[in-house]
């Protein structure tokens, strides 16, 4: 928690973030390098897959500058609890185990949200695969059952009937 706070008070506020002029602030790698050396950037994003970085925009230059100083103070055990931590929470409730989908429900969705009830697993877990499938889902559902010739039909008596 006292991370996590550290890191929030090293951020900008929503306010000062709907300034462009507060989150414009091109840099080369090094110069952020300089900004942030605790972590080896160029590394980073060799890792992450990033095509060849020479240039980038360093929104908020001054929590690069808070986190820097943070991964100096904090203990190694702490940094990887926290991390460990922020996977878990960006893991779908229902790809968790039960108990942990509970949990995570009572306080975000319960407690957090007013939301009365959890959605059955099932419902959860059909309306994710519809979200990130939708389209793709979609066109094979049309390629099945409106075959291309029956699509230039249609085409071709809309284009048609338009005409006249």
């Amino acid at each position: 928690m006292e991370l996590e706070t550290a890191l929030a008070k090293a951020s900008m506020d929503v306010t000062s973030r709907r300034e462009p002029k507060n989150i414009y602030h091109p840099m080369t790698v090094t110069q952020l390098e300089e900004l942030a050396p605790a972590i080896r950037w160029p590394g980073f994003f060799n890792a992450t897959g990033a095509p060849a970085i020479s240039d980038l925009n360093v929104a908020n230059p001054d929590f690069f500058k808070g986190l820097n100083a943070l991964l100096q103070s904090t203990d190694l055990d702490t940094i990887k609890t926290y991390l460990r931590w922020q996977l878990i929470k960006s893991i779908p409730g229902y790809a968790l185990p039960t108990a942990l989908d509970d949990e995570h429900f009572a306080f975000y969705g319960h407690t957090l949200s007013g939301q009365p009830q959890q959605r059955d697993r099932w419902k959860r877990c059909v309306a994710a695969t519809d979200g990130g499938l939708g389209e793709a889902l979609g066109q094979v559902y049309a390629e099945k059952y409106f075959p291309r010739r029956a699509s230039r039909r249609r085409c071709r008596w809309f284009m048609t009937s338009r005409t006249r």
